[in-house]
């Protein structure tokens, strides 16, 4: 599954959660995703860095292990502020992963197919999902 689809499968389970389970409002399930998006935006720089100084690799292990810690405090709370809270964080390492996947699965093939290879592997959950 691309970075993409991965992020449009997570903004909609909660936009779902929050409506169907907690009885939310339209305004108020949009402000954990409204605040998530430019948090992941801006955390990308950072985690940029980290992918130059320590690698690629790290720079989604790193956030993909804190973000294992941090999701518990969103789904099992019913509290809205820290639903919101914890969703915005998780936006921050969210971003991280997404952004770093085109580039690292770039390198895993030979230059010659690299662009067309990683393309292909990158599209694989928008096609599989179009099947449905």
């Amino acid at each position: 599954m691309g970075g993409e689809q991965l992020r449009r499968l997570l903004y909609g389970l909660i936009a779902t959660d929050l409506q169907k389970d907690l009885n939310f409002g339209p305004g108020i399930v949009a402000l954990p995703v409204a605040l998530a998006n430019p948090t992941g935006f801006l955390a990308s720089g950072f985690w940029g860095w980290v992918a130059d100084r320590y690698g690629r690799r790290w720079s989604m292990i790193i956030p993909a292990v804190i973000g294992i810690f941090v999701t518990p405090l969103y789904l099992f709370t019913a509290n809205y502020a820290m639903i919101a809270g914890a969703f915005t964080v998780q936006g921050m390492f969210l971003g991280a992963i997404c952004g770093r996947n085109p580039s690292y699965l770039a390198e895993c093939f030979p230059t010659e197919v690299r662009a067309t290879a990683s393309g292909f592997c990158y599209h694989q959950g928008a096609v599989w999902d179009g099947l449905e």
